[in-house]
């Protein structure tokens, strides 16, 4: 093809097509790009009077559905997927089988999952222009919010655990989850045998949501009072829930007691 000549070197692709009928300036592709010239022109350019869309590439008529978007996540290559959803992390332990609230167990799922309506999610959705943390004005992210604002890690560095437990080193969720879960939460927390941080993580939510939908703001002792105080009431009602049934055989007594009383009554 040889050196671009002078007065081509800065067109675009806009300036192969003809101003008027918006098709293929064939002689000028001729001219500068002989060898793409059969492949140019299959290209069929839009009309002055189309707009612009998107499409979706996987189905014929270029309309996205959740089926086929089903499918086409099926059938990414396991390279492509997110290589650490599973690994060493298990569902099962570390947020379903929790020993705390359901409400808590779905929270901890957005959370993980990344699904709470945090500056950044909010932004890359265009609901909002600045996606700042309230606490420290840095970009707010799920992992920041709960474990690199210096809000939450002097919420952490109080927190009645035993062992001190210091988020700012942090790199993912799943690993502070999976930290938090052994936990040991000191007396007289109320809690039992669970553990007080995921109702820390729900306090430190709820002061963020506080601050800017009610312009209320927490500190860290209060924040920290709240989830103690959700906590020891969510362990009582475990409690209750977990008293034994009396035994059978002290039912059948009763019940044969009651028919002695009225048959001789």
């Amino acid at each position: 093809m040889g050196p671009t000549p002078e007065f081509a070197k800065d067109l675009k692709v806009a300036d192969l097509l003809l101003p008027q009928s918006r098709g293929w300036n064939e002689d000028l592709i001729n001219t500068l790009l002989p060898c793409y010239k059969e492949e140019i022109l299959c290209i069929v350019p839009g009309s002055f009077d189309t707009e612009d869309c998107l499409a979706w590439l996987p189905q014929m008529t270029g309309e996205y559905s959740v089926k086929t978007g089903y499918y086409a996540a099926r059938d990414r290559a396991p390279s492509d997927l997110i290589a650490a959803v599973n690994n060493n992390f298990n569902w099962i332990s570390e947020v379903w089988g929790g020993n705390f609230a359901p409400k808590l167990k779905i929270f901890l799922w957005k959370v993980v999952q990344g699904a709470l309506p945090v500056g950044e999610n909010l932004a890359i959705r265009a609901i909002v222009h600045q996606a700042t943390c309230i606490h420290c004005g840095e970009a707010e992210t799920t992992l920041h919010i709960f474990f690199l604002c210096e809000f939450a890690q002097e919420v952490w560095r109080l927190a009645p655990f035993r062992n001190q437990f210091t988020s700012g080193t942090l790199t993912n969720i799943k690993a502070g989850i999976k930290i938090l879960n052994v936990a040991v939460s000191l007396p007289p927390t109320g809690i039992g045998a669970g553990t007080l941080a995921p109702w820390i993580m729900w306090s430190i939510w709820m002061s963020r949501n506080n601050k800017i939908f009610n312009n209320r703001r927490f500190n860290v002792q209060e924040t920290l009072n709240l989830a103690s105080i959700r906590g020891h009431g969510n362990g009582k009602r475990l409690k209750s829930r977990h008293r034994s049934a009396p035994k059978r055989t002290e039912i059948t007594i009763r019940v044969l007691l009651i028919i002695f009383i009225f048959a001789y009554t």
